[in-house]
């Protein structure tokens, strides 16, 4: 079974920042997901059901939604580790506009 990943703007943006290896890294363990929502190294926050996050070279945070229903993956965040909010990654919110969503069966488009 393979989950759709879904990447809202706030996230693409900052995956966009991230440098060139750190970008292929992320894209890498984004693309993972994919097959495995909950890989040995992902954690599910305590606060936030269905919310979890796994660590990017030990200094950035991707925090991503699963939705099994739909089989679906919602990446909400890729922060800096000093930059993380627990309390401002809701899992309804992520987007700032439904339409600019992207979805992925697997790996990124072209940043263009």
């Amino acid at each position: 079974m393979s989950y759709r990943i879904e990447i809202g703007p706030t996230a693409r943006r900052e995956i966009k920042s991230l440098s060139g290896y750190r970008r292929a890294q992320a894209r890498q363990i984004i693309g993972a997901l994919a097959l495995d929502p909950r890989p040995a190294r992902a954690k599910e926050l305590l606060a936030e059901p269905a919310i979890y996050r796994i660590w990017l070279a030990r200094r950035r945070l991707i925090a991503y939604e699963i939705d099994d229903r739909e089989e679906r993956i919602r990446i909400l965040r890729v922060r800096p580790k000093q930059e993380v909010d627990f309390e401002r990654i809701p899992g309804a919110s992520y987007l700032d506009d439904e339409s600019q969503t992207e979805y992925y069966a697997r790996g990124f488009p072209r940043a263009g």
